[in-house]
């Protein structure tokens, strides 16, 4: 690619100056530089335009303190975000720790000052949301979204709360593979819970994805495989397509 020399960009400034001082003063349009209204009004434009520039920039950086989803936002695992920690120990590194009950191999989903994550208690049988302050890792939610006398036997390196949550304006959509599906609201309610059935044998593990209004679940089991879309408002499925 040719780049543009600061010669080309005088002759383009020139010829912008002509144009413009052709319509604002017909008489003197051949002399550069002839109307200072035109010449401002490019000072003006450019200046616009780097305002655009920087606002964009801001806008993008500050979208990257959320990560709403497994591997962040544009599901690529990458962050804009910069000064970052790249050691920890137990006093370095840390602004604050928490401990979770229970056994989850989720991820931590982060929006609007909040984190999300799913743990399993009681080997599985009570499966639950969690929801803590970024700030400072106070406890904000608790929630039991399913509960399960005999959850079954899973591979002893995975847990029943594997699958990380995707979150959506005020809610949380939490998926705990062929045990059930839920919707929480930023108030800790339960919107909506769903279910499919399939033998997920060792366990559950793919995460959920939101594409417009649906909400899109890989459902890989021993007997059946497919990917199922649930509508994010009520949780009713919609078609399936076997893989």
């Amino acid at each position: 690619m040719r780049r543009a020399t600061p010669q080309l960009g005088a002759l383009r400034n020139a010829a912008l100056a002509i144009v413009f001082c052709r319509e604002h003063d017909p008489e003197n349009w051949w002399r550069l530089g002839a109307c200072r209204a035109c010449w401002a009004s490019m000072i003006f434009r450019k200046l616009v335009l780097l305002f655009g520039i920087v606002a964009s920039a801001w806008a993008a950086r500050a979208a990257a303190e959320d990560w709403p989803q497994f591997r962040g936002p544009t599901g690529q695992g990458h962050s804009g975000e910069t000064g970052l920690p790249v050691r920890w120990t137990a006093t370095e590194g840390v602004a604050w720790s928490a401990a979770i009950p229970g056994r989850g191999w989720s991820s931590p989903v982060v929006k609007g000052g909040r984190v999300w994550l799913t743990t399993a208690l009681d080997g599985g049988k009570s499966l639950r949301a969690i929801c803590r302050d970024t700030a400072d890792g106070s406890a904000i939610h608790d929630v039991e979204v399913f509960q399960s006398e005999n959850p079954g036997s899973i591979h002893s390196k995975n847990s029943h709360a594997s699958p990380t949550p995707v979150l959506e304006d005020d809610r949380a959509y939490v998926h705990f593979g062929a045990h059930g599906t839920a919707c929480v609201d930023a108030a800790g309610k339960v919107v909506w819970r769903a279910e499919q059935r399939y033998a997920h044998r060792h366990g559950p593990a793919g995460s959920p994805v939101l594409y417009r209004d649906l909400l899109i679940l890989s459902c890989d089991g021993t007997d059946v495989q497919y990917v199922v879309e649930t509508n994010e408002s009520l949780g009713k499925y919609g078609g399936r397509r076997v893989e």
